[in-house]
């Protein structure tokens, strides 16, 4: 039996995957890829989604309550729907493989591990859970340290049990191995990916048009999560910075979140208001034209949270399969500096962000398109790294005699 060609799967989501959040936009281009790649053959378990979706329609899906760990009554309610239709679906669909995405605390997966034995297969796996707490702030914060200990013990548990896991990070795979006791071959190091379809070269002139930004040119551009602390704020400098340089330079900067008035307040310090574009939190549909407005984009992040997390930014990813190039950290991005993909500077010295903004606006942007994206259909598409996991998982399986390392 082939995963590819005839194995039956279920895949279960417990994050929203119509939200634009970095799970959110991950999960869903999972979905996605597996259902172009399985059809009829792939089954799933997915919260209802807070925004419509076309491409959801066709999945074989069950639906489960939206709940997060700070929720408590619909948290428990959606673990416990996990174990219940899961092992419906197994039953009946007499499914090969169970792919999911663990929640902090999976009590609803870790059920359905000690009632069947249909493999498990874990996907996003951290190495170290109960960190979460530690980049939190206000109600989360409070209610992650209050669970943190027997929701790591519950996590280490499930990961314990699967036959194979996956991570987006050498950091987070080292973790698995030292902190969850996870042996090295099970473990699979896929880095966050994006669908290069959605994401592609398109001209900028109408996509600004669209989002009425076309009185700024160039523009230095990021999208994504807690723009305050990866890169948002160098945005507004370096666009201090260049001015002179570029009479009509801007910044459009796509996220929310309380954070978003430092980048405001900095604006108006520097006398650059005018030139700084903060729509906030957008929807996924609409992240391709954002990006197909930059002519350069940005991804840093907090060195403390680098450091425990590694570096796989999904927004990498998309710049470069819309032909955008890249100025982020010097942390875990040999493969953009090593293909000429972008440029890694020390984000507190602005003088090496501007100037690297400055080479990217010299250089012929249609060469580098074809170029980037190119690169970004072989090694960073979703279905690339879809079609990698599910050889990885076949050749584990055909191995044989595995046996859950819990205790």
């Amino acid at each position: 039996m082939s995963l590819l060609e005839n194995g039956k799967l279920l895949y279960i989501c417990p994050v929203d995957i119509s939200l634009p959040t970095g799970p959110g936009v991950n999960e869903r281009e999972f979905a996605y890829a597996l259902h172009e790649l399985l059809g009829d053959r792939v089954w799933m378990l997915l919260p209802t989604p807070k925004h419509a979706l076309d491409e959801f329609k066709p999945y074989q899906s069950r639906a489960l309550t939206c709940g997060e760990i700070t929720q408590p009554g619909p948290f428990l309610k959606q673990q416990g729907e996990i174990a219940r239709l899961a092992q419906e679906i197994i039953e009946r669909e007499k499914i090969d493989l169970v792919v999911a995405r663990p929640a902090l605390w999976p009590t609803g997966l870790n059920k359905l591990a000690d009632t069947t034995n249909v493999p498990l297969a874990l996907r996003h796996v951290v190495g170290k859970p109960e960190a979460w707490t530690e980049f939190q702030s206000g109600w989360k914060k409070i209610v992650g340290s209050m669970v943190k200990g027997f929701t790591r013990e519950s996590y280490a548990k499930l990961v314990r049990k699967a036959f194979a896991v996956d991570t987006v990070t050498q950091e987070h795979a080292k973790g698995i191995v030292s902190n969850l006791g996870v042996p090295a071959s099970r473990v699979l190091v896929e880095g966050n990916a994006t669908n290069t379809t959605r994401f592609s070269p398109r001209p900028s002139a109408p996509a600004r048009a669209q989002l009425k930004v076309d009185h700024l040119n160039p523009i230095l551009g990021y999208i994504g999560g807690r723009p305050w602390e990866r890169g948002g704020l160098k945005l507004v400098r370096a666009v201090a910075d260049l001015k002179e340089e570029f009479p009509t330079i801007g910044a459009v900067i796509v996220g929310g979140g309380g954070g978003m008035s430092q980048i405001t307040a900095l604006a108006a310090e520097l006398g650059v208001s005018d030139r700084i574009v903060t729509p906030g939190e957008v929807l996924y549909d609409l992240a391709p034209i954002y990006v197909n407005t930059f002519d350069v984009g940005v991804a840093f992040d907090l060195p403390d949270r680098s450091g425990v997390t590694g570096n796989s930014y999904q927004k990498v990813r998309q710049y470069l399969a819309s032909g955008v190039p890249v100025v982020t950290t010097t942390f875990g991005t040999e493969f953009i500096t090593e293909n000429g993909l972008g440029t890694a500077v020390d984000s507190e010295n602005p003088a090496q962000v501007a100037g690297a903004f400055r080479h990217w606006l010299a250089e012929d942007r249609v060469a580098f398109s074809e170029k980037a994206s190119a690169y970004a259909k072989e090694h960073l598409s979703v279905a690339s790294t879809v079609i990698r996991r599910l050889e990885f998982w076949d050749d584990l399986l055909k191995e044989g005699g595995w046996t859950s390392s819990s205790s």
